[in-house]
């Protein structure tokens, strides 16, 4: 089984261990929609170079992406649904992504809430 660092490592202004509580456990992922894309193949997807870092919540019923994000990448719009998170309900648009994560050689595909989280 892969294993991946969902961390930071130590920095001259802070510890690893302050960054984890400040931020949560995170990895770095590339983002985009490539409608070629495959899931079936061992191809991955065309996604832009950027790296970010994104959360792990291993809680969350749904996978939701920040709406900057979806407006900087430009992610297809697929529907709108009521949602439920840490700033109460209100109805979110749903985007169509990737996201490969290269250190685990693994891509996520599907629908996922546009939120303000950054």
């Amino acid at each position: 089984m892969p294993i991946v660092d969902c961390g930071f490592p130590d920095t001259p202004s802070a510890s690893g261990d302050l960054l984890l509580v400040r931020y949560g456990p995170t990895l770095t992922v590339r983002v985009g929609f490539d409608p070629t894309f495959n899931p079936g193949s061992k191809v991955t997807p065309q996604l832009p170079d950027r790296a970010v870092n994104a959360l792990v919540d291993t809680g969350a019923m749904t996978s939701c992406i920040d709406t900057n994000l979806v407006k900087a990448l430009n992610l297809p719009f697929v529907d709108r649904r009521d949602f439920g998170g840490i700033d109460g309900a209100s109805e979110r648009p749903i985007h169509l992504a990737q996201i490969e994560v290269p250190d685990l050689a693994f891509t996520i595909y599907g629908r996922f809430a546009a939120v303000n989280l950054a």
